[in-house]
């Protein structure tokens, strides 16, 4: 089921006896338990009610044990286990051992005044486990994956209407832009573009420029994009507003080979015949910066993105050995790269 759907379910008065959420999306997760905390806890019996377990230091044993007991005051208490990679298959983390087998017994028969949450920062699930077969059989498992740039825009929209603002379509859009997608930046953002316009007031692509920096990572991409669309002069700008803004040019060059590292695996991936949902999950990437990779690993072929590379290695070496200008090197390789004849 869609975690939207099971926070109505919530929000109605009828919540499963266990909730097992996973995914990358980590800021939407925590919102989902959040809420349900919310509506499930008084804040007055939080203290007797709500049970918090690090499963990395805390073995299940206990965390089955808490949900068993029940409440001393109210009719229902909540336990929410966090770190659950015993439901994955990776590598335990910690030093304190599992028996799954316990949550599976707990799963078949769980407790009426306990809501159990468990939650993992993980893709998947482990689905050769027993109790992880069983939490599934009852659609007790909640994905929280990245959403689309789409999915973003809605996302920001719905955020700053409930901030009192109203944002434009070109403001959503360049706030995603300018955050990468980033959920917790987003969020920040929208709550200082809020304070800017005011109840009520709306914001723009100018009130979103204003005060919306980009990061040294986003600068280098509008960076390497320039050099890659041959744009000498508009590259060399960004270059110097970067060095105004003392930003070490051995940092820039880390950040310009990263840039076209992911460039090439992209394409590599995409060659593939994977799409881009597989790509970002194979590459440990955001869907919205592989979408965006994509774009740009188009402009150029993968000869001239691996040369580019290795040139910058070399760079990064002259410059650490002294035998280059630091800024100086940094701006002739993007000249040199962005007026070279096209391939």
């Amino acid at each position: 089921m869609d975690y939207r759907t099971a926070a109505k379910a919530l929000a109605g008065g009828t919540p499963w006896p266990v909730y097992v959420c996973y995914g990358a999306e980590t800021f939407l997760m925590r919102e989902f338990v959040n809420f349900a905390v919310d509506k499930l806890v008084d804040p007055a019996d939080r203290h007797m009610c709500l049970a918090r377990f690090d499963c990395t230091e805390i073995p299940l044993d206990r965390v089955v044990d808490e949900a068993e007991t029940p409440p001393f005051f109210g009719s229902r208490k909540v336990v929410i286990a966090e770190k659950a990679f015993f439901l994955t298959a990776a590598r335990e983390i910690g030093k304190v051992e599992h028996r799954v087998e316990r949550l599976a017994e707990y799963v078949a028969r769980p407790a009426e005044h306990t809501v159990l949450i468990l939650t993992v920062e993980s893709e998947k699930l482990d689905e050769r486990k027993k109790a992880v077969k069983a939490l599934k059989e009852r659609g007790w498992t909640l994905a929280f994956e990245p959403l689309s740039e789409a999915e973003l825009v809605r996302w920001a929209e719905r955020r700053a209407e409930r901030r009192g603002v109203r944002m434009t379509p070109g403001a959503l859009k360049r706030l995603v832009e300018r955050t990468a997608g980033s959920l917790p930046a987003m969020d920040q953002e929208i709550e200082k573009l809020a304070l800017y316009a005011g109840d009520g007031g709306i914001a723009d692509e100018a009130a979103v420029d204003a005060f919306v920096p980009r990061t040294p990572e986003q600068n280098v991409f509008l960076l390497v994009d320039h050099v890659i669309s041959r744009r000498a002069r508009e590259a060399v700008e960004v270059l110097h507003d970067l060095l105004l803004r003392r930003e070490e040019p051995i940092k820039l060059l880390a950040l310009i080979a990263r840039q076209c590292r992911v460039l090439l695996q992209v394409k590599a991936c995409l060659e593939r015949g994977l799409s881009q949902k597989e790509t970002a999950a194979e590459l440990g990437l955001h869907p919205y910066a592989v979408r965006l990779a994509a774009e740009q690993a188009r402009k150029d072929s993968e000869r001239v993105l691996a040369a580019m590379l290795a040139e910058a290695s070399e760079l990064d070496h002259r410059m650490k050995t002294g035998r280059t200008d630091k800024a100086l090197g940094l701006e002739l390789f993007l000249l040199r790269w962005a007026r070279r004849e096209a391939t």
